[in-house]
């Protein structure tokens, strides 16, 4: 469960690109997320480290406007170092909801925080009421919500992005299998 407060974040006006290197694009309708790819495998790799718990984190990005509306571009996360994880639920402390702010101001002061991204260890695709509740705390159409769903049997790693209080799904999800260069790659980094 997120406790924190939301940040409000005021979009600049930007033509939106139709695609980023090393940003994997989800969309919906005339939104348009684009996350890097970077950071949604260091978000897999935390998540299976957790040895299935549940992990929580904050997004970091910069969302933009154009003529089609708004726009998000996520290019980095920060994972709860204090949260209280299990294998259904996870809570962040008020020392999380600091050291979100810390990682910001101190390694991104150009950019915000746009959303919050959690795990589901069980295998469980999609939000869950609790995870419907604390997303819609996030009151702006470009704020995004991610969820890493871990199917271990399959050894498939996905990442699934939510938008703005409705928790309105974004597709195509992203989605990598244990074994391959990136889930190497990213567990030793982690």
């Amino acid at each position: 469960m997120f406790n924190g407060k939301p940040i409000k974040n005021e979009p600049h006006f930007r033509t939106r690109p139709d695609f980023i290197p090393k940003y994997h694009k989800y969309s919906s309708g005339a939104f348009n997320l684009f996350a890097s790819k970077s950071m949604l495998q260091k978000m897999i790799a935390h998540a299976v480290k957790g040895n299935r718990c549940e992990i929580i984190g904050t997004l970091i990005g910069r969302p933009f406007y154009d003529t089609k509306g708004y726009y998000s571009i996520l290019t980095n996360s920060a994972l709860a170092p204090f949260a209280d994880g299990t294998y259904g639920t996870v809570t962040t402390t008020f020392k999380d909801e600091q050291f979100f702010k810390w990682v910001q101001e101190a390694y991104h002061p150009t950019e915000d925080i746009l959303g919050w991204y959690h795990s589901h260890p069980m295998n469980l695709e999609g939000y869950s009421s609790v995870d419907r509740g604390n997303q819609s705390k996030w009151i702006e159409p470009y704020q995004i919500g991610l969820l890493v769903v871990c199917n271990y049997m399959q050894n498939k790693f996905t990442v699934m992005a939510y938008r703005g209080p409705e928790s309105e799904l974004l597709l195509p999800s992203y989605s990598v299998y244990k074994g391959g260069p990136e889930i190497e790659q990213m567990t030793e980094a982690a």
